[in-house]
């Protein structure tokens, strides 16, 4: 909370060494000692003022109202980022990279990073809180683009489970993406985390309780999830035309199975 007080008491040091500076001129003919002693005075009260009020934030909190532009500019440059970034992706992975993630996924924690800091540098009050709060928006739209990513259908056992309707056929391509968004989907959830822990020490502390991605975590893990049961749809398609002749082999007439195939 901003004090207020007159400007009288800021300006009093300053009047207090020139009434100093005039009366050791006069009366002692020097300035040495004297102004020295007046200025020191001066110093004293001006160290007891700067102890007994807080002028941290003073002058920025007065525009905390007022930044709700600044935060809906912001949440419109990550979003047209963000869609920019996924029209770019190329979902796959270069041979010869070390990380089996969609490089999108660095660019969103990037460009988030990059608003956090730009932020943090005005503000670190509710205007921060708000922008977090962009960023859970930002996290969760990106989440939304993986799972579309998703091949979609099903059959089967696993389709009957899961309530999936249709029927999935998957490529080797397809395999490959969905281990890829699966790494990614780790990758966001565990940096999520680590995002709110770094708004969590420089934010206010009255606003800490109010950092949380737990929710965002829960995109991603669903995400996960979602494409675990999508890569077992798609295996189990590719053995459907197996296991539907395997039900038309009359078993009870055989005599003796054998351990070799056919």
């Amino acid at each position: 909370m901003a004090i207020l007080f007159p400007a009288s008491i800021l300006i009093m040091p300053y009047n207090f060494l020139l009434l100093g500076k005039r009366w050791t001129k006069r009366f002692i003919g020097t300035r040495s000692w004297g102004f020295q002693l007046i200025k020191l005075a001066a110093e004293n009260y001006l160290s007891a003022l700067m102890w007994q009020f807080n002028f941290r934030g003073i002058i920025s909190s007065c525009f905390e109202l007022h930044m709700a532009v600044y935060v809906e500019l912001e949440e419109k440059t990550l979003m047209e980022n963000l869609e920019k970034l996924v029209q770019e992706e190329t979902w796959d992975i270069e041979e010869g990279t070390q990380t089996n993630i969609l490089s999108s996924s660095m660019q969103v924690f990037l460009i988030i990073r990059r608003s956090l800091k730009r932020c943090s540098a005005l503000t670190k009050n509710q205007t921060l809180l708000n922008l977090f709060k962009v960023f859970q928006r930002v996290l969760k739209a990106y989440a939304t683009k993986l799972f579309t990513r998703l091949p979609k259908g099903g059959t089967g056992i696993v389709a009957a489970a899961t309530g999936m309707d249709g029927q999935i056929k998957t490529s080797d391509r397809d395999e490959r993406l969905i281990c890829y968004i699966i790494n990614t989907a780790e990758y966001c959830h565990k940096t999520a985390g680590e995002l709110a822990e770094n708004v969590s020490k420089i934010i206010d502390p009255q606003l800490v309780d109010a950092v949380d991605m737990s929710e965002v975590q829960d995109e991603f893990s669903a995400v996960i999830t979602k494409a675990l049961v999508t890569l077992v749809h798609g295996l189990e398609t590719k053995f459907d035309a197996e296991m539907a002749a395997m039900t038309r082999i009359p078993w009870a007439t055989l005599e003796s199975v054998g351990d070799q195939s056919a």
